[in-house]
């Protein structure tokens, strides 16, 4: 049989932790290896379930945090071998001679010297076969905490697992609300992995299991939001009163869930389940280049423009007049009264007509764009939608059109292909 090794550092039985961890692996194994290798004693498994979830969240120091109440050096390495190196040369020594025989450059308290002793005395006690006090009094609590569990009734055990979600939930939504993009990537990465390699080592009836479980959430998701549904049509229906003042006002919070790839603004109740929105972006897939906003536009729009109100107050119609086609689909109002809306059936098509319009009619849509800026706003400003418009704000829009949209020179140039098609042809006597 192996011996156990002796004399190990808290700092060691930490690294251990973190990689079985990374590997995956449970509290419970990690807690029998510990103690197969280096002996009862060595760590609690309270203290190994607390470590894993640490490293878990993201922490990668083995060595305890900067405390005020002693100085960093208070239990690495070398002050424990200092301390221990000490004790050995005289049993009976006290702390106080021992912070005076501890050699230069260690710092250490009166406290942590007395922590080093204490776990000296519990790893030498549990070498020998014996129960430490330290083992004892970890029994007795946890006694006394499974018998006041067994005791409680059920509605106290509900509450307590919930108030244990609830805190565990809140300790990892803090520590997300300050991780950045790159960091809450990462973490969504490492999260993915970790998922992957575990559903690799699963067994068959392992995966029928979750998969069973992920089937009943979904189906619990789907008929939480179908009663949420349905309660929202009955407060609605109860608010339809002859008293206004009595409506509740509903509210959907503030667009604050930003996407993580575009960095669009959301409502918190349109991310799903993955928190990777679909509506903006498709996840990413979907990125859009970064264009540069029309000086001309974003001067109207700001009102510093001479035109401006004159574009505010007709907006409608001057988008209108450039559009290159018409919409065409089959409309089929809804029954009865309400706000207006239409419903669509079949097909969504757009219309842009031939490049002249028949004998009679008037150029519309991509028709105009064949002419020249003047002619074209003559013909935009002879609609009665359109008496409105400002005459030098429809220039300035088509000129701005001609600069930055490729379909007006395409346009353009195909006006310019039929005159010279014309030209050639009154030369052949066509």
């Amino acid at each position: 049989m192996e011996l156990p090794l002796v004399n190990v550092s808290t700092c060691k039985l930490r690294s251990v932790i973190r990689f079985s961890t990374a590997k995956n692996e449970t509290a419970v194994n990690i807690h029998r290896n510990l103690v197969s290798v280096y002996g009862e004693g060595c760590m609690s498994i309270q203290m190994v379930r607390r470590w894993r979830s640490w490293f878990l969240e993201g922490r990668q120091n083995v060595y305890d945090d900067e405390r005020s109440d002693r100085p960093v050096t208070a239990t690495d390495n070398a002050a424990v071998a200092a301390v221990r190196n000490v004790v050995e040369a005289n049993r009976r020594v006290t702390i106080d001679e021992i912070m005076i025989r501890l050699p230069p450059g260690i710092e250490i308290g009166s406290s942590s010297i007395g922590t080093i002793m204490s776990d000296q005395k519990e790893a030498a006690s549990a070498q020998n076969g014996d129960i430490s006090a330290r083992a004892k009094r970890l029994q007795k609590i946890a006694a006394s905490q499974r018998k006041r569990r067994l005791d409680e009734s059920l509605e106290v055990q509900v509450k307590r697992k919930k108030d244990n979600a609830t805190r565990q939930r809140n300790s990892r939504n803090n520590v997300r609300l300050n991780e950045n993009v790159e960091q809450r990537l990462s973490r969504l990465n490492q999260d993915a992995e970790s998922h992957r390699r575990q559903r690799e080592n699963e067994s068959e009836l392992e995966t029928a299991a979750r998969r069973e479980n992920d089937r009943q959430i979904h189906i619990r998701h789907h008929q939480n939001q179908s009663i949420n549904l349905r309660r929202h049509r009955q407060q609605s229906a109860v608010l339809v009163t002859e008293d206004e003042n009595s409506v509740v006002e509903h509210t959907c919070g503030l667009m604050s869930v930003i996407c993580l790839y575009c960095g669009s603004h959301n409502f918190l109740s349109e991310r799903p389940l993955d928190r990777k929105f679909t509506q903006c972006c498709q996840k990413g897939k979907v990125v859009l280049p970064q264009n540069k906003y029309p000086i001309l536009l974003e001067d109207l729009m700001k009102q510093r423009h001479q035109h401006s109100k004159n574009y505010l107050e007709n907006i409608r119609s001057v988008n209108s007049s450039f559009a290159f086609a018409s919409m065409g689909a089959q409309v089929s109002p809804p029954p009865g009264y309400g706000p207006y809306c239409f419903r669509i059936q079949g097909q969504i098509y757009h219309r842009t007509g031939t490049l002249h319009p028949e004998d009679g009619e008037g150029r519309k849509f991509a028709q105009l764009y064949i002419l020249d800026t003047e002619v074209a706003t003559e013909e935009r400003l002879k609609l009665k939608e359109n008496q409105g418009c400002n005459k030098d704000l429809m220039n300035a829009v088509a000129t701005l059109l001609h600069q930055i949209n490729p379909f007006t020179e395409a346009y353009r140039m195909l006006g310019d292909v039929e005159k010279e098609e014309e030209r050639k042809a009154k030369e052949k006597n066509y």
